[in-house]
């Protein structure tokens, strides 16, 4: 995580680092503070493809309703995807595959979002899966 302040000594910097030119390397703004951002680079996504078998052994029932609620109301995924989670699998297991997969194939910013919301919902799996420190 790198955090960047908003003084004149770093405004100089800033200007030539444009929010697009951060956004195609990779780096996602994650917290915005009165005097600070946070950004957080895109190995998370490599991280959650690396710990995706993890993720499918370990989510639960109610963090995978809540994560498909989360996501769906952020418009990561749609509510066709979300039926399809739901209803097209009836193990625990099943659902986390499909889940973790779908967001896994609609990129970084996707995981993002995915890695952001397991945080709030399930922090103690996010730190088994080494995504909670961003």
């Amino acid at each position: 995580m790198v955090w960047v302040s908003d003084s004149l000594a770093a405004s100089a910097y800033s200007s030539l680092q444009s929010p697009e030119n951060l956004k195609d390397e990779g780096v996602h703004i994650t917290h915005v503070e009165k005097d600070f951002v946070a950004f957080c680079s895109s190995g998370l996504y490599q991280q959650l493809i690396n710990k995706r078998r993890l993720f499918i052994r370990s989510v639960g029932h109610g963090t995978i309703n809540a994560l498909l609620d989360d996501l769906l109301q952020d418009k990561v995924i749609n509510q066709e995807e979300m039926c399809k989670v739901k209803d097209e699998n009836h193990t625990v297991m099943d659902r986390a595959r499909v889940l973790i997969d779908l967001i896994i194939g609609k990129g970084r910013h996707a995981c993002w979002k995915f890695i952001q919301h397991l945080k709030e919902e399930d922090p103690e799996l996010a730190c088994k899966m080494g995504v909670h420190l961003c």
